[in-house]
Parts: structure tokens; sequence; C-alpha cells
């Protein structure tokens, strides 16, 4: 490669220092358009965190009507492994109350019992299944049980 390897500069002491007067605001303006674009990503801390615990909140609330209102029994296809990490994780979360402690527990139970029907249905044991959860609960069952 040919090309100059060292070169001589003058300039003054006022050139110099406007130099590293303008290399000063270029770092600032570097910086902080590094903030801002960090908090673009992020938003503020705080806020994020309250949308975050508002949304999990609402997000509480539904999956506690779906718990309620759409049993394993009559519908297919619940998303039971996502049920049962989700109720395993509010129960670890800081400053959660003992409802939402307690939603955990039967959040998972739920889960199980889900992927109970699911693995029934697969099985073509849906008789079965019922009978059994009748049982449980002592109710009457004509299905006759394998012994």
């Amino acid at each position: 490669m040919s090309g100059i390897d060292t070169a001589t500069v003058t300039l003054t002491l006022g050139q110099l220092q406007e130099l590293q007067t303008k290399i000063v605001a270029l770092e600032k303006e570097i910086a902080d358009a590094r903030r801002t674009i960090d908090s673009g990503r992020l938003g503020d801390p705080e806020s994020s965190a309250r949308a975050l615990s508002t949304t999990l909140t609402d997000s509480l609330a539904v999956v506690r009507f779906a718990v309620a209102n759409l049993d394993p029994l009559t519908v297919r296809g619940w998303p039971y492994d996502e049920l049962r990490r989700v109720g395993a994780a509010i129960a670890t979360l800081p400053g959660v109350s003992d409802f939402v402690r307690e939603l955990s527990n039967t959040l998972v139970e739920f889960a199980n019992r889900a992927e109970g029907w699911e693995q029934a249905r697969a099985e073509g044991k849906e008789q079965e299944r019922l009978a059994s959860e009748n049982s449980r609960k002592g109710a009457f069952s004509m299905i006759p049980e394998d012994n």
C-alpha cells in the first residue's frame, strides 16, 4: 500500500482549543443520544413496572374467569403447560397477596386436571376419566370400572 505514513499539521492554539471544544460537544451529544435510545427502548422503568403489574393483574382476572367457566371436560386444547408455569411463577413474585398465592395453587391444580383430560382424549378414555372424576366427587356412575 502506498500512502502517507506521517504528516505534520500546524495549528494555532486557538484552533486546537476549538477542535477540543468540538470533540467534547460531540462526545456529550453522543452520550445524550445513547440515553435517549436507551430510554426509548426501556421507557421509564417505574412506569414500565407499573404497566407490567397492571397487565399481570388484568391477565389474572381473565385467567380466573377462564378457569371458572371453561371446564377441561367440555373445552379441548387448554394450554395446561403455560397455565402451570403461570401458576408456579406468580407464587414467587415479590409483594403478591395471599389471594394470588392461593390462586397459584388453583391454577396448577387446574392445569394438571386439563392435562389429564387431554391425555384421556388422546387415549380414547374420556368415559373412564369422567367416571373417575365423578366417583371422586361421590357421584353415581353407570360405567363399570376395570378392576
